[in-house]
């Protein structure tokens, strides 16, 4: 598995522009030859205040820490590796203590040549 893609944002971060969780985060593949088959996100690092509690994807709901600065690897399994092949939505819940809004410092995309994954 290879470092497909690091999404860099505006100001260095992506932050909820209302109270609660913001809205999806889209990533799209746009090789062709590539599978997407995981990501790793970064939070904490800009702020404690700012983790999000949880980040859903394909159905799956991941906890994060309260408090703690911290990479979250989060790799795809064959089926959602497939549903991944031109996109994937990753959706981010409200901060722990609800009234700062939630913040990610980095996203990063791993990918595998198609001829590779199989």
């Amino acid at each position: 598995m290879v470092l497909f893609q690091t999404i860099t944002f505006c100001y260095n971060v992506i932050t909820a522009i209302m109270s609660g969780a913001f809205d999806d985060i889209s990533v799209f593949n746009s090789n062709p030859d590539i599978v997407m088959v995981g990501f790793r996100v970064h939070v904490g690092n800009t702020s404690a205040s700012h983790i999000p509690s949880s980040i859903s994807i394909f159905q799956r709901v991941i906890k994060l820490d309260e408090g703690m600065r911290s990479w979250y690897d989060i790799p795809f399994t064959v089926a959602e590796s497939l549903l991944a092949d031109e996109e994937f939505t990753v959706s981010v819940g409200p901060t722990f203590n609800g009234s700062t809004l939630p913040r990610i410092d980095s996203l990063e995309v791993y990918g595998r040549a198609k001829d590779e994954f199989g």
